[in-house]
């Protein structure tokens, strides 16, 4: 019977060895494990780029929307504006003082006294505008701007009537009773003030005596926003 000699047997052993080696093993597993991890890693980056340009796109579209609408806000801010103006404006226009309407009536309430002869009208009108005042933020809605109207008619005048100061006191009451058409506040009492009276006097040829005097009177104030 022929005897065979495998020359090779140890360098196979050895072979057979190295191919079951749990080291070898786990290092072979691990190289495949990193490059899974590297192959979801690069489609996790693929999709990041993806959604980035996506994300630009959007930001890029909402830009324009974003100056469309501030341009639209801003646009409604001005209407209500003008609006409040032509408010204001038509408040102002059939509220405001009619000193022609003020004069005319004076001139009837002067027909019903005797003897007061008018040197001098002077009337004032004055606006103190107080400005808008804006409120810190989440303190509720800004304090609108104001204006107040002031107005004072002043009379300067001669009492010729038969007991020379007499006709003052009723022209005094007149003025503060009567309720003037074109005033601030209709159907309110003006404040009607006595500045100054004289002595009686009498004309350069002697033919008549007067007092001379002045009556002032301060409608009440008109507050418009």
């Amino acid at each position: 019977m022929p005897i065979r000699l495998n020359l090779l047997r140890e360098v196979q052993a050895a072979d057979e060895e190295r191919r079951k080696d749990p080291v070898k093993r786990a290092i072979l597993g691990g190289v495949v494990l990193v490059g899974l991890v590297f192959a979801w890693s690069s489609v996790l980056q693929l999709r990041v780029m993806r959604a980035g340009s996506e994300l630009a796109r959007v930001q890029g579209k909402w830009h324009d929307i974003e100056k469309t609408y501030k341009a639209a806000v801003e646009n409604r801010r001005l209407a209500a504006e003008a609006d409040d103006h032509l408010v204001a404006l038509q408040r102002y226009t059939t509220n405001r003082f009619l000193w022609g309407t003020c004069l005319n009536e004076l001139q009837h309430l002067l027909a019903g006294t005797e003897g007061i002869n008018v040197v001098r009208v002077r009337g004032e009108q004055n606006f103190n505008v107080t400005p808008e005042v804006k409120p810190k933020p989440g303190q509720g809605a800004p304090k609108p701007a104001t204006s107040t109207e002031k107005t004072v008619l002043t009379i300067e005048a001669r009492d010729y009537s038969s007991q020379p100061g007499d006709q003052v006191t009723k022209l005094k009451g007149f003025l503060a009773l009567h309720a003037i058409p074109g005033a601030p506040s209709a159907g309110v009492s003006n404040q009607v003030s006595l500045l100054n009276i004289s002595a009686p006097q009498t004309d350069k040829d002697g033919s008549a005596s007067y007092v001379t005097f002045s009556l002032q009177s301060t409608y009440p104030e008109k507050t418009r926003q």
